[in-house]
C-alpha cells in the first residue's frame, strides 16, 4: 500500500515539478522499506535517481519522527520522552530528478563500510545500469532462442 502511495506521488509530481526541480524522498533502511525498490518506483514514473545520502536527523533541528501507529505514550498517558525514535533509526534520503535532466556521471566511487556517499553522484547509476542488465537481458533471451532453434533441427534423429 505505501509503495503503491509512492508511486501515485511521483506521477502526480512529475507535470509539478520545474525545470532543474528535484524531489527528496527519505526511507529507513530495511524491511520493509528496502522491499519497495524506490528507485525503480521512480524510474517507472520518469524519474531517476540524482544521488543518495545517508540521512543525518541531527542536521535538521526540532525534527521528530512522526510514527504511522501514533506517539509513543507513557502508563500515565503522556508522550513518552525515552519510548521509540524514529529519528534513530538508519535512513536513506534519495534525490530524484526527471529521467530527461540527468546530468552524466564522470566518476563513481564504492561506498565505505560507513555506507555515507557524500557527494556522489548515482544519478545515472540506477538508470543506465537498469538499462544495461534490461539490454543484456533481450540479447540473453535471444541467444537462447537461437539455441533453442537450433537444437530443435536434431530432435527425432537416431544418435549412432
Amino acid at each position: 500500500m505505501d509503495a503503491e502511495l509512492l508511486v501515485n506521488f511521483f506521477k502526480r509530481a512529475i507535470p509539478s515539478l520545474a525545470p532543474g526541480g528535484s524531489i527528496i524522498v527519505t526511507l529507513f533502511e530495511g524491511m520493509p522499506y528496502t522491499l519497495w525498490n524506490i528507485r525503480d518506483l521512480a524510474r517507472h514514473s520518469g524519474f531517476a535517481v540524482e544521488r543518495s545520502f545517508k540521512f543525518q536527523a541531527s542536521a535538521y533541528p526540532g525534527y521528530h519522527h512522526a510514527r504511522t501507529t501514533g506517539v509513543v505514550k507513557t502508563g500515565a498517558g503522556e508522550v513518552s520522552e525515552t519510548g521509540w525514535k524514529g529519528e534513530e533509526r538508519p535512513a536513506r534520503s534519495y534525490v530524484f530528478v526527471k529521467k530527461d535532466e540527468v546530468a552524466p556521471v564522470v566518476s563513481k566511487r564504492k561506498r565505505g563500510a560507513d555506507d555515507s556517499d557524500e557527494g556522489e553522484k548515482e544519478a545515472v547509476e540506477g538508470l543506465s545500469e537498469l538499462e544495461e542488465l534490461e539490454e543484456e537481458d533481450v540479447a540473453a533471451d535471444h541467444s537462447e532462442r537461437e539455441e533453442v532453434d537450433s537444437g530443435s533441427e536434431g530432435e527425432g534423429e537416431n544418435e549412432d
